[in-house]
């Protein structure tokens, strides 16, 4: 560990610093987040109450030179669920606040002006900035290493977060989005405008000799593994969009479809013909954040750093638009604008769909003209959201409140769950809907859905690896559950150690990081024996932290991992997979062996007491007796 833990008290200015030892649980990372919030909040606390408590935590790993460890996890209460909000971000930030002797930040309270932090090896300083209130998060981010220095890495929020909108994301450097769950207008709420961050002294490992031998190993194979060098050329846009049309896996006029027009598709990939370089975040040896800049055309001037996939199809095929400038623009101007591109599409195209099928006239919506293909509509929606303006002061409240002040059945066309919008196609990979729908923070991907059902895995390779032979048949419900389950447990602890998601099985389970190798990593890194599988316990564990916080916080219940109506009522309109829809009768059977897994209520969705009890989980009893809400 690096060391200290920082309690930080905007409302009276106040810094007290503590042993670590003391706060950092289930490895660290998302794993503290999620133990800090259950234990310090109570549900009388509300996501914009100056009590409620914002918890940024690099993974275990990171400050050390381990490869692919610069992950820092932000936790707080979501405005969007009221539940559990957790987002995990890369570039330097977790390194450099790990370096700097700082292991975990608790942030609390509310500045009386906007603020800023200072954190180096020496001092954390909480500064008065009434002149960053307003500005995008690039001119945050040069304003404050014109005054700090070149090396300082900041964490930001744009005009989104200080607005409180739903789809707010935290910006790190430049690109790096912690997005989902809306902490970004906690961060506002609390008059927090950003957080920079320097150090240099790199966190010594227990073993350095097999740290050395083991870092050099895991070099070597992802240099020599397929999947790392095709992201690294290509970048997760380049590489998904293709493979999830071949699949009828994209989205397309919000939920219409899940299969595009391919001529489109093929202009949209266009878009890296705009690359000029490729960063990574520290440690990183399969970098994938595109640097695109235009030069040519109305959004001349233009430079986005990102283009992930997600932004590729949620602002492509899901609005109809084959432009590539556009899709370029409108991820830039959630950087800028410190929006969540997830959240931000899915309300958007949402109110799109309205237009186009009458529900919502022209004059309701600022007299805008929101046809599907039009992106200059869509540049400005994404404007009016950030600053809360017109229709985007109703999308700006979030799908629940918005559907209930539009009415005329619009809710059924409004893609989400939890409230938390649903970026990506469902109904046609089984596993990677379920893991949507079953997201502990609601509709993320990166929380419980697997990537196998896109991959070739035979059915031995699938069994050895995850414990089911079905991994990559996408249609197949047998197996799903337990697979989702797999996975879940596997991101979490790839969260408390602080890895990059695409370095590990998720990416490639055949070529990159898996259970065994966090084990090692584990050992050489803190000099604690562990095993995969006392891994990925660990994993589970912090979900039932996260588990027990929506309960008791947001009232969820087996009604909440329920998908949208829409997928079991619309078939797929084209490609092979043409008819599809998802089975109710199976998607419950699915449910019910996923609870059973869990050692949940298979009926309520409630956590049972002999469960938590086996899991040496006392304090989630007790807390989950106290309200009520214990099986």
């Amino acid at each position: 560990m690096a060391g200290k833990t920082a309690f930080i008290d905007l409302s009276k200015k106040k810094v007290k610093l503590e042993d670590s030892r003391n706060y950092v649980r289930l490895i660290g990372g998302r794993g503290t987040g999620a133990y800090l919030l259950f234990h310090f909040l109570e549900p009388k606390i509300k996501p914009f109450d100056p009590a409620n408590i914002v918890v940024i935590s690099p993974g275990r790993l990171v400050g050390t030179a381990c490869p692919e460890a610069n992950r820092t996890n932000v936790s707080s209460k979501s405005p969007i669920t009221e539940g559990i909000g957790y987002s995990n971000v890369g570039g330097f930030f977790g390194y450099r606040l790990k370096c700097a002797g700082i292991d975990n930040l608790i942030i609390y309270g509310e500045s009386e002006k906007p603020a800023y932090l200072l954190i180096t090896k020496d001092t954390i300083e909480i500064r008065d900035a009434p002149y960053l209130w307003g500005l995008t998060t690039t001119e945050t981010l040069r304003y404050l290493r014109k005054e700090l220095g070149s090396d300082i890495s900041v964490m930001t929020i744009g005009p989104a977060g200080e607005n409180l909108v739903f789809a707010s994301a935290i910006i790190v450097d430049e690109g790096n989005a912690a997005g989902g769950c809306g902490i970004a207008s906690v961060l506002g709420s609390k008059k927090l405008k950003a957080i920079s961050a320097y150090g240099d002294e790199e966190i010594q490992v227990a073993h350095p000799e097999v740290f050395s031998k083991l870092r050099e190993e895991i070099i070597g194979r992802i240099e020599k593994s397929s999947f790392a060098k095709t992201h690294k050329n290509l970048g997760s846009f380049g590489r998904v969009l293709p493979r999830f049309q071949k699949l009828s896996m994209l989205p397309v006029r919000n939920y219409e479809d899940d299969v595009w027009d391919e001529d489109k598709l093929n202009k949209l990939l266009d878009a890296l013909k705009y690359r000029v370089d490729m960063k990574g975040c520290p440690l990183c040896h399969m970098p994938c954040m595109n640097v695109l800049e235009i030069h040519e055309g109305k959004h001349t001037g233009t430079r986005c750093v990102g283009l992930q996939a997600n932004a590729g199809y949620g602002f492509g095929p899901r609005f109809d638009i084959d432009d590539p400038s556009v899709i370029i623009k409108a991820n830039a101007l959630c950087n800028e604008l410190g929006l969540d591109i997830d959240n931000a599409a899915t309300i958007i195209s949402w109110i799109f769909e309205l237009y186009n099928k009458g529900l919502i006239s022209r004059e309701e919506v600022d007299g805008l003209e929101l046809t599907w293909g039009c992106g200059d509509a869509l540049l400005e929606m994404l404007r009016k959201l950030a600053y809360r303006e017109g229709i985007g002061d109703i999308l700006a409240m979030g799908f629940k409140q918005a559907t209930l002040l539009i009415d005329r059945g619009s809710g059924y066309y409004a893609m989400q769950v939890k409230n938390q919008g649903i970026i990506d196609s469902v109904r046609t990979a089984v596993a990677w809907g379920f893991g949507h729908f079953t997201s502990i923070r609601g509709a993320r991907h990166l929380d419980g859905s697997p990537t196998t059902e896109a991959r070739d895995y035979t059915p031995d390779q699938s069994l050895k690896l995850f414990g089911v032979a079905t991994a990559s048949l996408q249609t197949v419900y047998e197996g799903k559950a337990r697979l989702v389950f797999w996975f879940e447990n596997f991101k979490a602890v790839t969260d408390a150690l602080g890895i990059c998601y695409f370095a590990t099985y998720w990416g490639n389970a055949l070529e990159l990081l898996g259970p065994d190798d966090y084990a090692k990593l584990y050992y050489a890194v803190t000099g604690e024996e562990i095993t995969s599988s006392e891994l990925l316990l660990i994993g589970r564990k912090i979900r039932e932290y996260e588990k027990a916080f929506n309960t008791i916080h947001a009232n969820f219940t087996r009604t909440d991992d329920m998908p949208p109506p829409r997928v079991f009522v619309e078939e797929v309109k084209s490609g092979k997979l043409k008819g599809l829809k998802i089975d109710r009768k199976k998607y419950d059977e699915m449910l019910s062996e996923y609870y059973n897994l869990h050692g949940w209520d298979e009926n309520t969705g409630l956590q049972k007491r002999e469960t938590l009890l086996e899991l040496g989980l006392q304090d989630i009893v007790s807390k989950l007796e106290k309200y009520g809400k214990l099986k």
